[in-house]
């Protein structure tokens, strides 16, 4: 789940929660007072630490809805074993939705260490708190793979442990200081270390990004596929020989004042009025918020990553009459010229009777080429009165960089032969790939770089079980 998922289902579950919460204590304060009244019980239990106790069962029901219960069958026996899977995949993409995943599955696990001291004394002590946690966080992975709700990761176990301590030591840390009636730096230290440590990791990745030329390569794989159990069989005629390619760059990529300008642009055009405010929805879209003249909603998606972008309206599209289509491309084209939103080499054509349509065909044979170029497709759809109802603008200019030196093909089929490659679902024992075709093409990294890559094609098993991958080309 992203994190907007995590957030949506927080919100319906919370209550949900609450309501199961208010049940179980009811059924442990039916249970305390018979401990009490019948069999004259000792143990006192203050209010304090029925407050800790409604927190922590509040907080598990919470975790279970979130983790399990709020989801679909959807992981049957899903498995990852593979610890730091999750940092080396939003390193790969360089993906703030990715890290954040990482960061909530710790924040979710700090309430538990954090409450648990505060219910027994006990749990003060580090190892019980430990067992605990890593107990619990163990039973839910499990819950998760017995129901097919969840895949069993090990980095959930770890992650949701690093929380768990977190919150231990920083309470330790508050009852120490507390109880000293001073402040205790080392306790203070303990319980400020593990967010400390993650924050500088963080920030030293941060550094290590910003320094590298190129981006990173969202094709390559957080876990290498397991090839032991596959037979591999090459019909592809390799080289050894190396060659160079064309490296080409997106001009807007992460360029947040392209999204800016377009904004200005479609305000001045269409009459719009935006926001200051700039919603942002996961590692892609910006959503500027719009009003038109009428009051209508009118919202610009830009793709912050590419440059891409859609300016969506209320007005329902309608068919449009001949006439009605020749004068619309007109005042368009003349707006898209003006404002340079269009190649020069976009083809037109009107889809459904109802689509204004540009295409900007990519260029062939990329790699031995050195001219800047844009490609992508733009739509317009209008309501039958003339007014605009969405404009869909994904056309990407690329300028070119430079000749790079490749790695041989024979080189690219040695990393899929030992599994360094992205695949949906992982590969069954005694599983035959059959490899019969490979091309030259191309993808951007994360900063934006049109980058070669080696791409291989074939089957598993049969014909009918489509096999593909991708291997960076770049030596």
């Amino acid at each position: 789940m992203d994190l907007i998922t995590v957030s949506s289902v927080l919100l319906k579950w919370a209550f949900v929660a609450l309501i199961g919460c208010v049940g179980v204590i009811m059924l442990l304060g039916g249970s305390y007072f018979i401990y009490k009244k019948v069999f004259r019980g000792k143990r006192n239990m203050s209010k304090k630490h029925w407050l800790m106790l409604g927190l922590l069962v509040a907080w598990f029901l919470v975790v279970l809805g979130l983790t399990t219960i709020s989801r679909g069958a959807n992981y049957t026996g899903d498995v990852n074993f593979h610890l730091f899977s999750g940092y080396v995949n939003a390193w790969n993409k360089w993906s703030v939705s990715e890290l954040q995943l990482v960061l909530f599955n710790m924040l979710m696990f700090v309430p538990l260490g954090f409450l648990l001291p505060l219910l027994l004394r006990r749990a003060e002590t580090f190892w019980l708190t430990f067992l605990v946690t890593l107990l619990t966080t163990g039973g839910i992975e499990i819950i998760q793979l017995v129901t097919g709700k969840g895949i069993f990761e090990l980095d959930d176990i770890f992650h949701n442990l690093i929380g768990g301590l977190a919150g231990y030591f920083l309470v330790m840390a508050i009852l120490v200081c507390i109880r000293q009636k001073r402040f205790a730096i080392q306790s203070v230290l303990r319980g400020i270390m593990i967010p400390a440590l993650f924050g500088a990791l963080i920030g030293s990745a941060m550094i290590m990004y910003q320094a590298k030329e190129f981006g990173n390569m969202p094709i390559l794989p957080a876990m290498k596929q397991d090839m032991d159990a596959v037979t591999v069989e090459n019909k592809l005629l390799l080289h050894r020989d190396t060659d160079t390619a064309s490296v080409y760059r997106n001009i807007y990529a992460n360029n947040m004042q392209r999204g800016r300008d377009i904004a200005e642009q479609l305000s001045r055009k269409f009459a719009v009025n935006f926001s200051d405010t700039i919603r942002r929805e996961g590692d892609d879209n910006r959503i500027f918020m719009g009003k038109a003249s009428d009051s209508q909603q009118a919202d610009l998606y830009y793709q912050y990553k590419d440059g891409g972008w859609h300016f969506s309206t209320e007005n329902e599209g309608g068919s449009l009459s001949e006439h009605q289509a020749a004068t619309l491309r007109a005042e368009m084209e003349q707006w898209y010229s003006q404002n340079s939103l269009a190649p020069d080499n976009a083809v037109f054509s009107i889809q459904d009777n109802n689509f204004l349509r540009w295409d900007a065909k990519e260029p062939e044979d990329l790699a031995h080429k050195e001219n800047d170029f844009v490609s992508g497709i733009i739509m317009v759809q209008f309501a039958k009165d003339g007014t605009l109802s969405d404009l869909f603008n994904q056309t990407i200019w690329n300028k070119f960089d430079r000749k790079l030196e490749l790695i041989s093909s024979k080189q690219a089929f040695e990393q899929v032969q030992a599994g360094n490659f992205y695949m949906y679902a992982p590969f069954h024992k005694g599983d035959k790939l059959v490899v019969n075709e490979y091309a030259l093409t191309y993808v951007y990294d994360t900063k934006g770089y049109y980058q070669p890559v080696y791409e291989f094609k074939g089957y598993i098993n049969n014909n009918d079980h489509k096999w593909s991958c991708q291997i960076p080309a770049r030596r």
